[in-house]
């Protein structure tokens, strides 16, 4: 039997490592070595100039024939991230790649982390079932975006003793198909984690909020459960925990929700910009002598009508009449009826306001006219039968012969010289896309996670972007800028 171990990495292993990315380079789309063969100075450098977390090494006696690195995940503190993984050509298939993410995850809990995740891409596909092995989940509709939530299942006081008596690799039972982990559990996207053992285990996985809501542990259940991810502004969600009697419960709400007895509901509405946004959530804490059990439910929310225009923001030119599309939709479940009003000290609408009604999940768009002046700004209040009554600024660009517009709107820049529409998104490094309003297309745009690897991007297009616009006499300037600490607290 060929002896193999994983070890932390240590200056006396960076030739071994060298040795195994160069051979490594053919493997890997686009190459690894570009050229510059590694060597032990290279080695060395890859090291200094980052923050890792750890750097694992798997020998073979005296051979490199596998390396992984560890590194803070860029999106959230709490959760680590697998920036780099290879294994020898010679050693597909032998399962070095496997036991050393099994180390990865062993890593991840004793720094503290709740979660590991990696990034891989198509051509690689043919590793998926050894990262499900090993705990990880396809995060649904991305590109080999993998999770892995073994770090705070493993470090959960009440399980401890269970994975003590049960080896989490040899009694876990999952599915390793190569497809995309989507499961639904009361309206719920979820993640199940399952351990045949000296008795049976399943963990529960809420997608939105990255955290274990329910585990049954040889029948005995906690948990905390409501009917789907959506709260809506105006309407209260029920919820439900389940623990063994006398246990203290103490239950908490992020800012924006609040809790009334075994309901919650959401004060503001205001939905997650994309995927990449943490959920909003609430946490329940289970008081136990063992330590305190933490679940938790994200939730999205969301208004009862939702408007925009289309174009979004729509584009008005000076002393012109334009009549962008005023799209409204439902996105509850049932029939609401609606009142909007289009509201402006120095715009003028036509019609200002909109009545109508909208079936479940239903989209409406209607025509009004506008004439507006540089500058203008538009608000809506929207009024629901039997439910809210809630104020949202709609974007509005008017510029000039020779003054483009601009302005900042949750968390997007806008600005537009009339042919063209710029939009950039500020909180990940300035994702841009550039829309050709004649001809409604995209004309040019770039995103975060489409290309592969390494993934991680670079520390600039990690940072949120602050923006500032300056209307001047020659023009409409627009600042972009970011703290850059790794090199020194530049802005």
């Amino acid at each position: 039997m060929t002896e193999f171990c994983v070890q932390r990495v240590q200056k006396k292993h960076y030739n071994a490592i060298a040795t195994l990315l160069n051979e490594s380079d053919e493997g890997w789309p686009g190459g690894l070595v570009y050229g510059n063969p590694f060597n032990e100075e290279r080695i060395l450098r890859r090291y200094n100039n980052r923050e890792v977390v750890a750097a694992l090494v798997g020998m073979e006696k005296d051979r490199a024939v596998c390396l992984l690195e560890i590194e803070p995940y860029f999106k959230e503190r709490d959760a680590a991230y697998v920036a780099f993984l290879n294994a020898h050509p010679s050693c597909h298939g032998k399962g070095y790649g496997r036991k050393t993410l099994q180390e990865a995850v062993e890593v991840a809990l004793k720094e503290g982390y709740s979660r590991l995740d990696l990034y891989t891409w198509a051509g690689n596909i043919k590793a998926v079932p050894a990262y499900k092995k090993t705990g990880f989940f396809w995060y649904p509709s991305t590109s080999v975006y993998m999770q892995n939530f073994l770090p705070q299942i493993l470090s959960c006081p009440l399980l401890k003793d269970f994975f003590t008596r049960n080896d989490w690799y040899e009694t876990f039972s999952r599915p390793v198909d190569i497809a995309e982990d989507f499961y639904l559990e009361n309206e719920r996207r979820v993640f199940v984690y399952r351990w045949n053992g000296d008795v049976t285990l399943e963990v529960a996985v809420d997608v939105l909020d990255s955290r274990m809501f329910r585990f049954v542990l040889d029948g005995e259940e906690y948990s905390v459960t409501t009917d789907g991810e959506e709260l809506y502004l105006g309407y209260p969600k029920d919820f439900c925990i389940k623990a063994p009697r006398g246990m203290e419960i103490v239950v908490e709400a992020e800012e924006g929700y609040l809790l009334e007895k075994t309901t919650i509901r959401t004060t503001t509405g205001a939905p997650r910009k994309n995927m990449n946004d943490r959920s909003h959530s609430m946490k329940v804490t289970m008081k136990h002598p063992s330590g305190d059990v933490k679940l938790g439910l994200g939730f999205l929310s969301r208004f009862p009508i939702e408007v925009e225009f289309s174009p979004n923001p729509a584009v008005i030119p000076p002393s012109k009449t334009a009549t962008p599309l005023v799209k409204t939709y439902n996105p509850m479940k049932k029939e609401v009826r609606y009142n909007l009003q289009l509201v402006s000290d120095n715009v003028h609408v036509v019609p200002k306001e909109l009545s109508g009604c909208l079936g479940p999940l239903e989209r409406k768009g209607e025509r009004v006219g506008i004439e507006a002046t540089p500058n203008s700004r538009i608000k809506t209040i929207i009024a629901v039968e039997n439910g809210p009554t809630y104020e949202r600024d709609i974007p509005l660009l008017c510029p000039g012969r020779l003054m483009p517009d601009a302005l900042i709107h949750d968390d997007h820049l806008y600005a537009s010289d009339g042919r063209y529409l710029l939009e950039i998104y500020l909180k990940e490094g300035g994702v841009t896309g550039i829309l050709d309003l004649k001809d409604r297309g995209l004309l040019l745009g770039n995103f975060l996670e489409d290309f592969g690897p390494p993934f991680n991007p670079g520390h600039l297009r990690a940072k949120p972007y602050h923006a500032s616009v300056l209307f001047t006499e020659d023009g409409t300037r627009i600042l972009l800028a970011t703290e850059a600490d790794k090199f020194g607290k530049i802005r």
